[in-house]
């Protein structure tokens, strides 16, 4: 997986604006956003280095937990309407239960 990075914020940009943009556009702009979120989750809780996994009993930690559910939560309310959104609450789902 490519870790999420300026160009492909660039790209989202270019997409949400420009007048030649395919139907499944907002779908995919909903999905990049959601790969960003899991991503700084991967990192926030160090799920690539299995010596230092974040401890969930520790109160930061469960503060992160808290802001990342709230990021998710507000990507599921922005993205209902499109018309993958009842696969996109699964991938949601799955996110949470990582945290």
């Amino acid at each position: 997986m490519l870790q999420y990075n300026d160009w492909m914020s660039e790209c989202v940009r270019a997409l949400e604006i420009t007048p030649l943009a395919a139907p499944s556009d907002p779908s995919l702009i909903a999905f990049v956003r959601l790969i960003n979120i899991a991503d700084n989750i991967n990192i926030a809780f160090s799920f690539t280095d299995s010596a230092h996994i974040a401890n969930l009993s520790q109160i930061p930690t469960q503060h992160m937990v808290g802001v990342f559910q709230a990021r998710l939560d507000q990507w599921k309310q922005e993205n209902e309407h499109l018309p993958a959104s009842k696969y996109s609450k699964l991938i949601v789902a799955e996110v949470v239960a990582v945290c």
